[in-house]
């Protein structure tokens, strides 16, 4: 397993024991079906051809979250409290719809809710995604949160960013 310590624009740590997850400790991952709306890929499709060790989430336009997502309230999390998401997701999605988005390798990707302990899962087949934020944002307010990123067994790579809710 890789374990980066850069990334653009953010602090970063490997978390492998600061957030554990049950998918780290050999507990089933449990997403919630496998949307692929509009442009979005599956991550199986986008990963095929990406430079795993070398991943990293990159920011979306809100264009880009509504091409997947559609319009309306949606949580995100931030490198930095004024550059554009590199997560974006819905806490309540309608039926069959996808609760998140994420930009790998130049490709969106829908993802689906995962169950965790603490915070807030997404994954789409191996790409698995969690934020720990310090305490819930009030709406339109960010928080400083903890975003863990792992792509199966061969890449953990933690961010120290923003999060919030609007």
């Amino acid at each position: 397993m890789i374990h980066r310590t850069i990334a653009p624009a953010a602090v970063v740590w490997a978390l492998a024991s600061l957030v554990p997850l049950p998918f780290a400790q050999g507990q089933p991952l449990t997403p919630a079906g496998s949307p692929e709306p509009n442009d979005a890929k599956s991550a199986e499709e986008v990963l095929s051809g990406a430079n795993i060790p070398a991943l990293d989430p990159h920011t979306m336009t809100r264009n880009e979250i509504e091409e997947v997502l559609g319009a309306g309230p949606l949580c995100t999390y931030h490198y930095t409290t004024a550059g554009n998401p590199i997560l974006a997701f819905n806490e309540a999605p309608a039926e069959g719809a996808p609760a998140g988005v994420v930009k790998l390798d130049g490709e969106l990707i829908a993802l689906s809710p995962m169950q965790v302990g603490e915070g807030f899962g997404l994954a789409s087949g191996s790409v698995r995604l969690l934020v720990v934020p310090e305490e819930l944002p009030e709406a339109g307010e960010q928080e400083e949160a903890v975003l863990r990123f792992e792509v199966g067994d061969q890449l953990t790579v933690g961010y120290l960013g923003y999060f919030g809710c609007n």
